[in-house]
């Protein structure tokens, strides 16, 4: 059990050597396969010269997993459970290129929690993400891309922990492919299971990435099993830019009381089914001066 454990410092990698296996990069823990408990924990980064830095990746990959995580990063066939909330207000901030036939999630909280064992009960306080999340570089045809506010992949569990994001998520890919297997969301990546009182007030960028960006969860891999179920959304999405500044936002759309529904899920798969039972829209908060 971790009691009142709190990170405040910079996780960096930086290096132009392909990794060929994985890395498992956690603000608390980069990877575990026995049960853990986080108890009021948190994980902020630091301001530097005016910036605020948190997790920091740049490096090219091949094969394998790219874990990252503001608290757990790789999460084998064991248990989380969060006590008296979790807080990353940290900016996770992944370049990775070259990539091929890989798995390659990003969480605010968690990056995968899909295996066995995998289980929301107990789940207490708040579990937030303020920081905000970006992914830059390529991804090959065969791999899987998945970054979500909260959780990058999720398994088929309910999920009725307080989930609430409030960091920004920025997708720009380079020169390659996003992967046909991918889901960019404001709380979870790729989700299978029933997602409930969950809150995502959020701007998306996806810049060149068209499909798959919810503000519950970008993708799934059965749509019939995942319904989003009294969640609050928020916010607004981005899919190009034409420049620097707000002017040069031609496909931004801004999530109102009238079409907020739309862009609960991010999948195709979803075309004309009512799966958002008590779901509703909340303005996002107007910055302070």
């Amino acid at each position: 059990t971790f009691t009142d454990c709190h990170n405040s410092g910079i996780i960096s990698v930086i290096s132009s050597t392909v990794n060929t296996s994985s890395n498992n990069i956690g603000g608390l823990v980069g990877y575990t396969a026995k049960n853990m408990t986080f108890d009021a924990c948190s994980n902020s980064g630091k301001t530097v010269d005016g910036v605020k830095k948190g997790i920091y990746v740049d490096q090219p990959v091949r094969h394998g997993y790219f874990d990252i995580a503001g608290c757990v990063g790789y999460i084998y066939k064991a248990k989380i459970t969060f006590l008296n909330g979790f807080n990353n207000s940290a900016d996770i901030y992944v370049k990775a290129t070259n990539t091929y036939a890989g798995t390659y999630p990003v969480g605010g909280v968690l990056a995968v929690y899909n295996l066995a064992n995998a289980s929301y009960e107990g789940w207490s306080g708040t579990i937030k993400n303020s920081g905000t999340i970006t992914f830059e570089g390529d991804a090959s045809a065969s791999s899987t891309l998945a970054v979500g506010g909260i959780i990058g992949i999720s398994g088929t569990q309910a999920c009725e922990a307080n989930l609430i994001n409030t960091g920004n998520i920025i997708i720009n890919k380079e020169t390659a492919k996003i992967p046909a297997t991918n889901g960019f969301g404001g709380i979870m990546g790729i989700a299978s299971g029933t997602i409930k009182n969950a809150k995502s007030l959020c701007s998306i960028e996806a810049i060149d990435v068209t499909a798959n960006i919810g503000f519950i969860t970008g993708s799934a891999r059965n749509a019939d099993t995942v319904v989003a179920s009294n969640c609050v959304v928020g916010g607004s999405i981005c899919t190009s830019m034409t420049g620097e500044g707000e002017a040069e936002r031609p496909n931004e759309i801004e999530l109102s009381a009238t079409n907020y529904f739309n862009y609960i899920y991010g999948s195709a798969d979803w075309t004309g089914v009512d799966n958002y039972d008590g779901c509703t829209f909340e303005a996002m908060p107007t910055p302070e001066e």
